[in-house]
């Protein structure tokens, strides 16, 4: 006879807390453990979360030394582990502990954006769909057999913000999915094909990331790379003789360049935005970002004197 399942999530953000519901609703969730980040922004996520946590009665335990995880795990009577926005590396043996019997989700349709950033690139990319993933947890990066996947759409607006929230919204319907095929011993496993030419990595991000070159970058990559980048990375970071700001939303715009430039502003209208060249058309900067507040494109241009024929860095 097999035995009930205790599950244990490995998270550091509020983004597991539906998972985290579905679970305990079922009688299936034993803990949570969680881990601190060096960086702020996720560190206040990771308060938030044990604080949630705690509000709901459910135990916590810290990712610090392996022995004393393993004893927490012993006392949970643990016997699954499920992986889902977690910044730390699964050491081998907390694997072992649960004798293959630990997954991960993955926000992309693997092995394609492989990696700790797949939402952030799929978007720069533009992509217009997505998949969630559980697979099986190796050591190997997100290489395991997969388990089961859902689709998600992007929508052609969707931000950083807005697709993580889909995916934080999905992914108690794909741990549900696969439990009960798990349950029924009916789960079917799929090794991940070898990776292509086409694949990309997911990597972290770096500071050239965040700096396009107007020279370089089209229309749909200033698109991406704004999208990708709002709101958690500031978006892209440009430059002009009055100072560095950053923009979080440009779009596409029906401007001819009559041979400008790229860089170069175009138009500066109340209606058709603040208007700049780039190697293939041109681009309406929607909100911008700076030191003095955030403002429409229109706004931040009038504020400061920036004029058509000024040249953006």
């Amino acid at each position: 006879m097999q035995q009930p399942l205790k599950i244990v999530i490995f998270s550091s953000s509020c983004m597991c807390l539906p998972l985290v519901n579905m679970l305990q609703n079922k009688h299936l969730l034993v803990g949570v453990v969680v881990t601190v980040s060096t960086d702020p922004l996720a560190n206040a996520d990771t308060q938030q979360l044990v604080a949630n946590l705690q509000a709901m009665s459910i135990p916590i335990a810290s990712f610090s030394e392996e022995e004393s995880l393993a004893a927490e795990l012993d006392s949970w009577q643990a016997n699954m582990g499920v992986v889902f926005n977690f910044p730390k590396r699964i050491p081998y043996q907390i694997v072992n502990y649960f004798a293959g019997e630990i997954f991960n989700i993955h926000a992309s349709d693997l092995p394609n954006y492989r990696g700790s950033m797949p939402v952030y690139w799929q978007l720069r990319h533009n992509l217009d769909e997505t998949k969630l993933t559980l697979h099986r947890l190796v050591q190997q990066f997100d290489s395991g057999d997969i388990g089961h996947q859902l689709s998600l759409p992007i929508h052609p607006f969707d931000n950083f913000q807005t697709l993580n929230m889909k995916i934080m919204q999905l992914a108690p319907q794909l741990a549900s999915e696969f439990i009960e095929s798990f349950k029924n011993q009916s789960v079917v496993w799929i090794p991940q094909r070898e990776l292509t030419e086409y694949d990309y990595a997911a990597g972290r991000l770096t500071t050239e990331d965040l700096q396009l070159n107007w020279n370089k970058n089209t229309v749909d990559e200033y698109i991406g790379a704004t999208k990708a980048g709002n709101p958690h990375h500031g978006g892209i970071s440009v430059t002009c003789a009055q100072g560095p700001f950053q923009i979080l939303q440009i779009s596409k715009s029906q401007q001819p360049t009559y041979g400008a430039e790229p860089g170069t502003v175009l138009l500066v209208d109340k209606f058709k935005g603040w208007v700049v060249a780039v190697t293939n058309g041109s681009v309406s900067l929607d909100v911008v970002a700076s030191q003095s507040g955030y403002f429409s494109g229109y706004q931040y241009a009038i504020r400061y004197g920036i004029d058509a024929g000024v040249q953006l860095i």
